[in-house]
């Protein structure tokens, strides 16, 4: 990938259609998230969850996994309940 003058590698990959749902995790006050998601949408078209963590700091590297540890197995776990009903299919493409 690369990035251009203006160009965020956060947001490069939602901007170009390469995913469908994004995790947002973020330290701040609802109304500063809220103000970042709309900014966001206008450049993603997916989904948008929110989750927050309280971080002790910035840089809270513990903090950071914690919470985002959690989002993952969250993400993780609504992407197994909403695909789990379809059936399995092995073999290549012809």
């Amino acid at each position: 990938m690369q990035f251009g003058r203006g160009h965020r590698p956060h947001h490069d990959g939602a901007a170009d259609g390469a995913y469908d749902r994004l995790v947002l995790m973020s330290d701040h006050g609802q109304q500063k998230t809220q103000n970042f998601v709309a900014w966001l949408s206008a450049k993603f078209t997916g989904t948008t969850e929110v989750r927050y963590a309280k971080l002790r700091s910035p840089t809270d590297f513990e903090d950071i996994y914690v919470a985002s540890n959690g989002a993952v197995s969250a993400a993780l776990s609504f992407f197994t309940r909403t695909v789990s009903h379809f059936p399995c299919v092995s073999g290549a493409r012809k």
